[in-house]
């Protein structure tokens, strides 16, 4: 009788630890499912700096005048791209690393002539940015973005200028 009695409480102390055991599991990949939900949404989203060519206002910066415009592109399922462009060769240089962290943007180009860009900036809060109201006409001369952007020939920084970037169009210039 004693023998039974011990076995019978074995086989149920055994069944309560795989009970426990597969619940804590099933609660596991509850968890990592919502987690690789939140994922996949997040990367649905385009990113926040997707959607415009930043100029800089108030004119070109200091050592960097050729600069023109730089756009990043955003497409769910797809890494961030982008490039940025110079007014005096109309070159594109193609971001060969480019980082998109909530509102804060780093990239650096591809080497076009030995000349390579990087910037490191982040989007304006509303409150922060030149911009008031609904003034969508005036966007490009309204900063949205800040940042420093550097220009570097064969590895060696040659030029580094603080700009503060409005939001415009190809071809609408913001001098």
């Amino acid at each position: 009788m004693k023998v039974t009695i011990v076995k019978s409480f074995i086989r149920f102390a055994s069944a309560c630890v795989v009970a426990l055991v597969l619940s804590v599991a099933h609660a596991g990949a509850q968890t990592s499912t919502k987690g690789a939900r939140a994922q996949k949404e997040e990367a649905a989203r385009p990113a926040p700096w997707a959607g415009c060519f930043y100029e800089a206002v108030g004119g070109r910066p200091k050592g960097i005048e050729e600069f023109e415009n730089f756009f990043v592109r955003s497409f769910p399922g797809q890494p961030v791209s982008g490039g940025l462009i110079t007014k005096t060769s109309n070159l594109v240089h193609t971001f060969s690393k480019v980082e998109v962290t909530g509102d804060r943007l780093t990239f650096t180009t591809l080497a076009r002539r030995g000349v390579t860009y990087s910037f490191e900036g982040q989007l304006l809060k509303k409150s922060e940015s030149d911009e008031g109201g609904d003034a969508l006409r005036d966007r490009a001369r309204a900063a949205v973005a800040e940042g420093t952007l550097r220009k570097h020939r064969r590895g060696k920084q040659i030029a580094e200028a603080r700009v503060r970037l409005g939001c415009g169009e190809a071809g609408e210039g913001v001098d």
